[in-house]
């Protein structure tokens, strides 16, 4: 798993800081938005053979997750910050996923999941093109182009 800013996306040199009570890891510049917790000690995470995940996954995030979350979320009477910290998550990052704005990465959506006792990451149907099997998805060029041997 290789890690980005958990605020921004950028990768490179992480800071471990607690923002809003939740200690993310950040990139220089989004740490200014929390408090420090490593005294000026940054660190780069490098993964390890062990941690690298395959590229292919057959597993996605169902369509209509935002609508899903909010209906279950009400429906056990949460409040969006009491659900927030429930997840570890910032309150600001629920209401985007929620909204439909920000799809959340499928160890978030499983750990919602569990919670909520829904199902929220479903595994994707193999398509074929050609002669090639692939996971589907968006299609891309490349799915067209045959190659030269």
């Amino acid at each position: 798993m290789i890690m980005n800013c958990e605020m921004c996306g950028k990768s490179g040199e992480l800071n471990l800081a607690l923002v809003e009570g939740v200690k993310m890891h950040l990139c220089t510049s989004c740490s200014k938005f929390g408090k420090s917790l490593n005294q000026h000690k940054q660190t780069k995470y490098t993964p390890t053979i062990a941690s690298i995940k395959p590229l292919e996954s057959n597993e996605e995030v169902v369509q209509n997750f935002a609508q899903i979350l909010k209906q279950e979320r009400e429906k056990r009477n949460f409040e969006q910050k009491d659900f927030a910290k429930l997840l570890s998550e910032k309150e600001s990052l629920l209401h985007k996923m929620e909204s439909g704005h920000y799809v959340p990465s499928l160890e978030t959506a499983k750990k919602i999941q569990r919670i909520l006792k829904i199902r929220l990451v479903t595994e994707q149907k193999e398509a074929s093109i050609g002669n090639k099997t692939k996971f589907s998805g968006p299609l891309t060029i490349g799915d067209f182009i045959k190659k030269r041997k």
